[in-house]
């Protein structure tokens, strides 16, 4: 994570902090009175900032988890994947690579489980060329002409992607049901929550 995001988070922390004490102080003065506010007021903010401390450590404590799971998570789907490799076609591949790519770049945040994965793949495929020049929308109109085992691979390993990414909102989501939607599927994002759930506690299956 570059410099400049960690100075915004740390902005960001502490505008909530700030504001959610704002917000409790004028609380406190509408039912207690500006007398009895001066008293409360200390016993309050340290709670508060308890909570708050309470969460950025849960977020930092699932982003590290899900970083730590990346690898085995990867070498599990890769293990899996030997079975039909043959299955897959030059255009099947390429796509699988072209849309990792893509997926760090919409992230604009060169996440470590992602960089594996698509050194993984690379070295699964054989690959010794690491200089990868993205085209995605031309593989993605190609999707469609894939035969089944190769879409349900790509859908396979996109997903799982996105999954390891830390966050599968924003970008991340919008991309993945682009992928569905060139392969001729629907993204379902209640099973997607359950499996990342399932993920989370180092279940494969879900």
């Amino acid at each position: 994570m570059g410099r400049w995001k960690l100075a915004v988070i740390s902005v960001m922390y502490r505008m909530k902090v700030g504001v959610s004490s704002f917000i409790l102080r004028v609380l406190l003065r509408r039912i207690f009175g500006r007398m009895a506010l001066r008293g409360l007021l200390p016993l309050v903010t340290g709670p508060l900032y308890a909570i708050w401390n309470a969460i950025i450590t849960w977020r930092i404590m699932r982003k590290a988890k899900i970083q730590a799971l990346g690898p085995y998570t990867i070498e599990a789907l890769l293990q899996h994947l030997e079975t039909d490799q043959d299955r897959l076609g030059g255009s099947a591949r390429e796509a699988i690579l072209h849309g990792m790519g893509e997926l760090i770049m919409r992230n604009q945040d060169a996440h470590s489980n992602h960089v594996y994965m698509l050194s993984r793949l690379l070295d699964a495929f054989d690959i010794n060329d690491r200089q990868l020049d993205i085209d995605w929308p031309s593989h993605r109109q190609q999707l469609s002409t894939l035969k089944e085992v190769e879409t349900q691979w790509i859908l396979e390993i996109l997903t799982v992607a996105t999954l390891l990414g830390g966050t599968w909102r924003g970008r991340p989501r919008r991309f993945l049901r682009e992928v569905h939607e060139a392969c001729g599927a629907t993204l379902d994002e209640e099973r997607l929550k359950a499996r990342r759930q399932q993920m989370l506690k180092g279940r494969q299956n879900a």
